[in-house]
């Protein structure tokens, strides 16, 4: 435990490095700070305000704009940031589907609901 208000890391070597309402019960799992998070799954990772990584091997980052947001299965990558993402620098490779709202990118090709 590392400061912070109201937190709590009960798993195995798990990790809350400060904030406040932050809890880490997965084994091995961590929230870097902030507010009302909750890093449940081993090796989990949870970060920003009210981000739920409920799943094992997942790691989720929510913004400041309102409401909640939580992994949906295991080995996740969630990030939701309302002023935008960017991932810069060289080459982006895509082994498995990129989902960015409802269009689903793929190594085969872009899909567009």
């Amino acid at each position: 435990m590392g400061g912070g208000q109201r937190n709590s890391a009960t798993g195995i070597y798990a990790t809350v490095a400060g904030g406040v309402a932050n809890t880490a019960s997965g084994d091995y799992s961590t929230v870097s700070g902030g507010y009302g998070n909750q890093a449940l799954g081993q090796l989990s990772w949870a970060g920003g305000i009210s981000a739920t990584a409920a799943h094992d091997g997942s790691f989720v980052w929510k913004d400041s704009v309102g409401g909640t947001y939580a992994s949906t299965g295991a080995n996740q990558f969630r990030v939701m940031a309302n002023g935008g993402t960017y991932f810069d620098g060289g080459t982006v490779s895509i082994s498995s589907a990129l989902n960015i709202g409802s269009i689903v990118i793929a190594p085969t090709g872009v899909s567009v609901p």
